[in-house]
């Protein structure tokens, strides 16, 4: 993850005491987007003049000031940090009118106090942001978005898609019922062609794509800011997928190839041939050391990743693969294939387990559950299904789709499942009673595939209207 260099100034958070375990979460969020954090806890030490230290921290080197208030603290009669927020008014008064210095932040429904700005303006008319209750990760990103901006004034290259965000670092509110993505946040274009497939980073902060247009283009994880293009594949891009470290990316390709590069430094890496037909799937085994590709020629290949050398070939699909997926453990792979099933293999050994009969057309992806004991398919017979992954027995079939499916993913706490589908919607399931819980509408084209962001909070969707949809 790249952060941002000290010399850039800090965030300043002012707070009263009442508030500390709201501030500890705040200041984790800031920090997972590599954001340097002033806190008296941490940058204060015994035998520094502290108030001498506060006043520094927040009139040379603050680039932004967060003034965050509950009910609880503002019932306080006296505390110091209105002594701090009379010091920040002063060098706000000192800056150009409308420059974003102060923000406040919220930890309940309480009042902002009307402390004086100059101009008629005063604290309370400022946006605020409201980190509390269910809207914490989209305010949260909102504040950080605002706050990287901001940073980004003082890069030298002046990127905010430089600065990539840890999202999955963030601490979600508890309690919560699973509601999953609901509305549209933003369209990302660029692609000349359809979209096949979108994934994100391990940590979040970046998002891979790839399609028609034969590029794999990256993506700034939560702003969906155009990071790079890599360029190589001879043909239309299939899947890619980023290793468990994320040092690695992985596509494939029309043109036989899967490709490694380093998305750091946007450098391709390695070249595997073997496939004697187009390659539409990849993943990674869950430690890195293996990335499987299911390929139109009846293949299922598995790689070391170190090396880049073919470890063992799966035969036994009588149609083009589509699709491959390890297991949480790592010790099954499975496949979906044009011949209408699903196959189960054993990855140390490359023994076929079982075969998953039942889809009534062509199967083209698999996910397993975070915890392994459920396999989910999809198909063009306009269905998911879910199998038992010890037993191969089918406990649901999940219809909704008016079209063929294509992309289908679980959550990464394991509640929800997603579905994308040639009738141009992303499907939303809570997992254990299959309950449809709603449908996203916004693509105008089919809808190839869909991945859930680290923390789940955000859904990628990627589409034949040469677009990926970020939902939330």
């Amino acid at each position: 993850m790249s952060g941002l260099r000290r010399s850039a100034g800090h965030v300043f958070i002012s707070y009263a005491r009442e508030d500390a375990a709201h501030v500890d979460r705040l200041q984790r969020t800031l920090e997972a987007a590599g954001i340097v954090v002033w806190r008296d806890t941490a940058n204060l030490w015994p035998g520094q003049d502290w108030r001498a230290n506060i006043g520094r921290a927040i009139t040379d080197d603050a680039l932004i000031f967060i003034a965050c208030f509950s009910r609880l603290s503002l019932s306080r009669s006296k505390s110091y940090q209105n002594e701090e927020i009379l010091l920040a008014v002063e060098q706000a008064r000192l800056r150009r009118l409308g420059e974003s210095w102060i923000i406040p932040v919220r930890f309940d429904d309480c009042d902002i106090p009307d402390f004086a700005l100059g101009g008629g303006r005063t604290l309370a008319s400022l946006q605020c942001a409201n980190l509390f209750g269910d809207r914490y990760p989209e305010e949260s990103v909102r504040l950080v978005t605002a706050i990287l901006r901001k940073f980004s004034l003082r890069e030298q290259d002046g990127h905010v898609a430089d600065l990539v965000w840890d999202f999955s670092k963030v601490p979600l509110d508890s309690g919560q019922p699973a509601r999953g993505p609901s509305r549209l946040a933003r369209t990302l274009t660029g692609h000349e062609g359809w979209v096949a497939c979108a994934a994100f980073s391990p940590v979040g902060t970046l998002l891979a794509s790839t399609g028609e247009d034969a590029t794999v283009r990256l993506w700034q994880g939560v702003a969906g800011t155009p990071v790079g293009t890599l360029t190589g594949h001879g043909h239309w891009g299939r899947c890619v997928v980023f290793s468990p470290d994320g040092a690695l990316l992985a596509s494939a390709s029309d043109d036989r190839t899967v490709r490694f590069w380093r998305p750091a430094n946007r450098d391709p890496a390695r070249v595997l041939t073997g496939h004697t037909a187009g390659v539409m799937g990849v993943a990674f085994s869950p430690d890195g050391t293996l990335l499987a590709s299911a390929g139109l020629d009846h293949e299922v290949r598995l790689w070391e990743a170190d090396t880049c050398m073919p470890a063992r070939r799966l035969t036994g699909h009588t149609a083009g693969v589509w699709a491959v997926a390890f297991s949480p453990d790592g010790a099954l792979l499975a496949s979906a294939s044009d011949d209408c099933t699903v196959r189960v293999w054993q990855v140390d050994t490359g023994k076929h387990v079982r075969t998953l009969s039942g889809h009534a057309s062509y199967t083209r992806r698999v996910a397993f559950s975070p915890d392994g004991t459920l396999l989910a398919s999809s198909g063009h017979d306009q269905t998911v299904r879910i199998w038992q992954v010890v037993t191969g027995d089918l406990v649901r079939t999940l219809r909704g789709h008016t079209e063929p499916v294509d992309g289908v993913a679980f959550s990464p706490d394991g509640t929800l499942l997603a579905s994308t589908g040639f009738d141009q919607s992303v499907r939303i399931w809570q997992v254990g009673n299959w309950e449809l819980l709603r449908t996203l509408s916004g693509h105008t084209w089919q809808v190839y595939s869909v991945a859930f962001s680290p923390d789940g909070v955000l859904l990628a969707s990627a589409g034949g209207d040469q677009t990926i949809r970020i939902w939330n």
